[in-house]
C-alpha cells in the first residue's frame, strides 16, 4: 500500500512539474507572439540590404495577412507559430491558408527591437532551410522582410 501511495505521489509530483513547465513554455510564447501581433509595414531587402519590394502585414494572434501598402491588394494570409521566447533569435513558422501562399510553409526566424521587426523566412521548397541569420539569400531560397510597427 506504500508503495502504491508513493507511486501514485510521484505521479502526481511529475504531472505536476510538467504542467507547470508546459504553462511557462506556453507564456513565453504566448508574450512573444504579443509582441508581434499588429500592422506592420516595410519592404522585402535584397541580398545586398537594399529595399525591394513594399509589403504590409497584419498579425493578429491566430492569423497573418499580406497585402501591398500602396494598393491595398491582398497577396495571402496564414496561420503561424513562434518559439525562443528570450533567445537572441526566435523562430517563426508560418503555413499559407489563403491566396498565392495557400499550402505553403515557410520556417523562419526573427528579432524584434522596439517598433522594428526582422523576419527572414527560407521559401517554400524542399531544398531551403530555416536560415541562421537575418538576411536575404537567393542561392539558399531566404528572403528578409524589415518592418516597422504602425499605430
Amino acid at each position: 500500500m506504500k508503495t502504491n501511495m508513493r507511486h501514485l505521489c510521484l505521479g502526481f509530483l511529475g504531472i505536476t512539474l510538467a504542467a507547470s513547465v508546459l504553462a511557462q513554455s506556453t507564456s513565453k510564447s504566448d508574450e512573444l507572439k504579443q509582441g508581434i501581433i499588429g500592422t506592420w509595414e516595410g519592404y522585402m531587402a535584397d541580398g545586398d540590404g537594399s529595399r525591394h519590394g513594399d509589403i504590409r502585414l497584419e498579425i493578429s494572434a491566430d492569423k497573418i495577412t499580406a497585402s501591398n501598402p500602396r494598393g491595398g491588394q491582398v497577396m495571402g494570409a496564414g496561420t503561424y507559430r513562434v518559439s525562443g521566447a528570450g533567445k537572441k533569435m526566435q523562430t517563426i513558422d508560418a503555413t499559407g491558408t489563403e491566396g498565392q501562399f495557400a499550402g505553403k510553409k515557410y520556417e523562419g526566424i526573427f528579432s524584434l527591437d522596439g517598433k522594428t521587426l526582422k523576419w527572414c523566412s527560407a521559401n517554400d521548397n524542399p531544398r531551403s532551410r530555416r536560415p541562421n541569420k537575418l538576411q536575404t539569400d537567393v542561392q539558399s531560397g531566404q528572403f528578409l522582410m524589415v518592418l516597422e510597427k504602425k499605430g
